[in-house]
């Protein structure tokens, strides 16, 4: 029983070192396994590097515009879907412009009728204020005529009046009239003059007093104005509770169904949209082999999960930064921390009927500057 005692320590030794020889021989088999494994993406990428022929790098299929997702026009402001449009079932081809979804538009509605009524009692005031413009002027032009004629009738006045008192004094000195009389044809002419200097007096008032409706006029002008934008404003609003297409494409996705309700809360689009364009390809280059690759450079392109099927196409464009690989264009998960960073480059895709058709989305696998 001692002797068992005193072996134990040595057997337990002895079984840690074969543990450990265990762990380091399965690390040198895991080691061994050779590059370019299909399920080692990244050594793909060394492998081909090595060869100093070009990089292999996965990419997936888009346009240069790129996905866009479509929001109601008013978002985040709450709304419902009021109807939804043939034209943005999934898989439509629509041209700028086509309406795709209607969205409620009751209170926008409401906002126009508000603005129209009260942009209509700004006209009838502004009418209103004209015609009395017109009215007074017209009133006044009258009056003005009236006391030009009477200021008119008492230079008449005054001028019957010397006439009178030349032919009392001519008769007074010829000893047929009296000197009363000559004084009193000199007082008719003061009389005269007198009336003259009232009625010059009347006339200028009635000019000074020409009816000063400008300011009026002015502020109903200003009225009219500040209302008709106020319509205008109502009406982009309803114009804004349709979701139209901007340019032409395909119809990806649709997410909403009538009487969907959308809010702040709301975490995806009502649509999404491919505009228009020739399809490439988005290739993923690691920084470790960004140097490899150069614009014109022939690729062979081929599907990530069916071998055998080969397209071609070159490089198009790189980009000048290295940024983190794209996320889902229209869910985008904020608590997905991915700190890789890639080289993008776009890359054409020539046309083969011999192929099955390339699909939005689809992963290649793409090699830049490898032959054939």
């Amino acid at each position: 029983m001692k002797r068992m005692r005193r072996l134990l320590p040595f057997a337990w030794i002895l079984g840690v070192g074969i543990l450990m020889t265990s762990i380091i021989g399965a690390g040198n088999v895991l080691q061994s396994r050779p590059e370019g494994t299909p399920n080692d993406k990244k050594s793909v990428s060394t492998s081909s590097a090595r060869d100093g022929q070009g990089v292999v790098c996965f990419g997936l299929v888009d346009t240069e515009a790129g996905q866009m997702p479509l929001w109601p026009p008013l978002f985040p402001q709450p709304t419902m879907v009021k109807k939804v449009h043939p034209k943005a079932y999934e898989g439509s081809k629509v041209v700028a412009g086509d309406v795709l979804i209607e969205f409620d538009d009751e209170y926008a509605q409401l906002q126009v009728r508000k603005a129209q009524s009260a942009l209509d009692e700004a006209k009838l005031k502004l009418d209103e204020i004209n015609q009395k413009e017109k009215d007074g002027t017209r009133v006044w032009k009258r009056l003005i005529t009236q006391q030009t004629a009477a200021l008119e009738g008492k230079k008449y006045e005054l001028r019957i009046a010397e006439i009178r008192y030349n032919a009392v004094k001519e008769a007074w000195e010829k000893k047929f009239e009296s000197k009363a009389t000559v004084d009193g044809a000199a007082v008719a002419i003061d009389a005269a003059k007198q009336a003259i200097i009232a009625e010059q007096d009347k006339l200028e008032q009635l000019k000074e007093s020409k009816p000063d409706v400008e300011i009026a006029l002015k502020q109903a002008n200003a009225a009219v104005n500040r209302y008709q934008v106020l319509l205008e404003e109502a009406n982009y609003g309803v114009s804004q509770c349709v979701l139209k297409a901007k340019t032409d494409g395909v119809i990806l996705r649709n997410m909403v169904t009538e009487g969907l309700s959308f809010g702040p809360q709301s975490k995806q689009p009502a649509l999404l949209f491919l505009p228009k364009g020739p399809y490439v390809i988005r290739a993923e280059v690691e920084q470790e082999f960004a140097h490899r690759v150069k614009l014109g450079q022939l690729a062979l392109i081929y599907d990530d999960t069916v071998s055998g099927i080969r397209w071609k196409g070159k490089v198009l464009r790189i980009a000048d930064s290295y940024l983190p690989r794209r996320t889902s264009v229209f869910l985008p998960d904020p608590f997905q921390l991915n700190e890789s960073r890639i080289l993008e480059c776009i890359v054409s895709i020539e046309a083969d009927s011999s192929n099955p058709p390339i699909r939005i989305g689809q992963r290649l696998r793409v090699s830049l500057g490898v032959s054939e």
